[in-house]
Formats: C-alpha cells, structure tokens, sequence
C-alpha cells in the first residue's frame, strides 16, 4: 500500500465536516482555547478560511486560495453555532453541508453564479477544526447528521481533565515554557523534507489487519458505532500512520513501519471510544441505556451505597460494559439527569 503525501488529510472534525476534519469537545474550562493558543502562533500555516456566512463565501475562499497557490484551513471556535445554522433549511450556511461532503470525497466543487456562469475549484483539499463545549455540541447534532454520514467525516476528540493533575495544584501556567517547547516542534517539523511517496511493509499492513479486526469486533460486540463509521475511521488511520512516520523524524525512509501503525492505531482507539459516546449522546438507544442506568442506581441507593463506573460496567447495559469511557458517560448523564 502506498500513500501520496500530497494526499494525505488531517481528520475533520466532528463539530463541522470536510475532508481531514477535527472536532474538539470538552467542558468549559478544560483548555481548549488556552491549548490553541499556545500552539497556532508557531505553526508554519493559519487559517485561511475564516468568518464563513454562507455557502457561496466557503466556495469564495476556496476559489481565492486556488488562485493564490495556499492551502484550505479552516479553524472555528463555537463551532456548534455554524453546524446549527447548517442543519437549519432555508439557512445560508445549509448549502455549506454539501460543499463539505464533496470536498471529504475529494472531488472538484462547481459553484453556479447569479448570472448562470459557473465557476471550478479542483484543490478541495481543505484541513478542519472545530472548538466547542461537549454538552452545547451534542445538542446542537442531530441524529440525522450521524445517519447521512456528515458526522462521519470528522473525528471526535473530547477533551477531560487529567484525574491525577488536580487543578487546585497548578495555579499559574508557565507560557514560556509551553511556547519553547511548541515552537521547537514547529521548527523541526518545518524543515522536515517529506518523499513524495511512501509504502507499508508486508509486516506493518498485517499490524493494521490485526488491529482492523480486533476494533471490528469491538464494536460489533457492543453495537454502538456502526460500520460506515468504524470503516471511515480505521481508513484515517493510514493518514495517521504516515503523520507519525514523520513526526518521528523517520521522513527520509520510505517504509511505514510497525511502530508508526501502532500510535497511528492507539489514537484511531480514542477516536472510537469518543464517538461512541457521541453516538449514545444521540441515538435513540441513549434513553434506553440510560433508563437502564437509572434504573441501577435506585438499587445501589436502596442498598445504601452510590452509582460507581465499575457497578455500571458489572450489572448495566450491554452496550456501556465493555468501555470504562462510555461507562463513565452514563453515570455523568445519570448524575446530570438527577441534578
């Protein structure tokens, strides 16, 4: 298997959808925006797809960056406020929806003007992230939106505190420090020469097989992620194995090697168990399992003793046994129920 460097796409996001799509959720407070910027005023591109009012203005700035030989990179705070407006009919931003799905496929995007002329852009190429409050986000999706496969084309992150870094212990952030270091990578990054084509050994595609079936089974156990989704997500982990391939300073060999295809798959794993919990956040399976949840914590509490993740994952649904993270879900959705 080979993969074109020139090819390759950052994962699109679960809050907004396109071709190499990001979407970051957490709480508020937990270091989103702090993170970002601590990281984007070192990074060698920035955005250049901002303030988006409708679909024409995406096509818009498509079209400029072509023109001028830059890339698509898209970069949205509160990023819910524009998937509202997208799933909104009559909406100017519900034509964006489409321009999305076509650049993920890859494919040229036609735009017809108010005068009948049209207009062609074949770089559709286009690197997206999101930012939003998990809770904000998973009201604003729609059930819809997992079904037509849009939320298909990004990858969920949700962002959660370290338990074992208490806030209480860091009063103050060392930016300087944090800079140094991000800046540094940048560096090393940008000098970086990639090939313009690197392959998999016979030993590395056999590591991700393995790997493919063992999640496959995962998933199919706890029926959860559906295949369209599952199979979306183990495709990126090629982009993801050959993203770590570089930043492990292996860019001058061309073969992806066993190690590469095992961080590219650790991270492919996180990607799973979040949107998963998106999924329950969603599907119409949620009030089910949390009903069930409900119903196990009145037993605990008749019993003189509170609703743990480990009781949930003993005696709860099928569906949340098998993870600690989903488990943990539904005890917050539990607790946030009963407040």
């Amino acid at each position: 298997m080979a993969a074109r460097l020139r090819n390759n796409r950052i994962l699109r996001g679960a809050d907004t959808h396109a071709r190499g799509a990001d979407h970051r959720a957490g709480p508020s407070g937990y270091g989103k925006t702090y993170s970002l910027d601590r990281i984007q005023p070192y990074a060698p591109t920035q955005a250049t797809i901002k303030g988006i009012k409708s679909g024409a203005a995406f096509f818009d700035a498509l079209h400029s960056n072509e023109q001028q030989g830059r890339v698509n990179a898209m970069l949205v705070d509160e990023v819910g406020q524009l998937i509202q407006q997208i799933e909104q009919k009559g909406s100017p931003l519900a034509d964006l929806k489409g321009y999305l799905l076509d650049a993920y496929g890859g494919g040229s995007i036609t735009h017809t003007t108010i005068k009948g002329g049209e207009r062609i852009v074949n770089d559709t190429t286009v690197t997206f992230l999101g930012l939003n409050v998990d809770e904000t986000m998973w009201g604003i999706l729609s059930p819809a939106s997992f079904l037509d496969g849009f939320c298909q084309r990004f990858a969920f992150v949700i962002a959660e505190r370290d338990s074992e870094r208490h806030f209480t212990d860091f009063p103050r952030y060392n930016n300087e420090q944090i800079e140094t270091v991000v800046a540094n990578a940048w560096a090393t990054l940008t000098v970086t020469q990639p090939l313009s084509q690197y392959k998999y050994s016979p030993e590395t595609i056999a590591e991700y097989d393995r790997k493919f079936r063992e999640f496959g089974m995962d998933i199919e156990r706890d029926g959860v992620v559906n295949v369209s989704f599952f199979r979306r997500l183990l495709q990126r982990a090629h982009k993801l194995a050959l993203m770590y391939h570089i930043i492990l300073g292996k860019a001058a060999i061309a073969e992806i090697d066993v190690v590469d295809v095992a961080w590219a798959m650790r991270l492919t794993e996180w990607h799973l168990r979040d949107i998963s919990k998106a999924v329950l956040a969603k599907s119409g399976k949620a009030g089910a399992i949390l009903r069930d949840v409900q119903t196990l914590a009145s037993k605990q509490a008749a019993n003189g003793s509170s609703l743990t993740t480990r009781n949930i994952q003993q005696w709860g649904p099928q569906l949340v046994r098998s993870s600690s993270e989903v488990a943990r879900s539904a005890l917050a959705a539990v607790s946030n129920a009963r407040g």
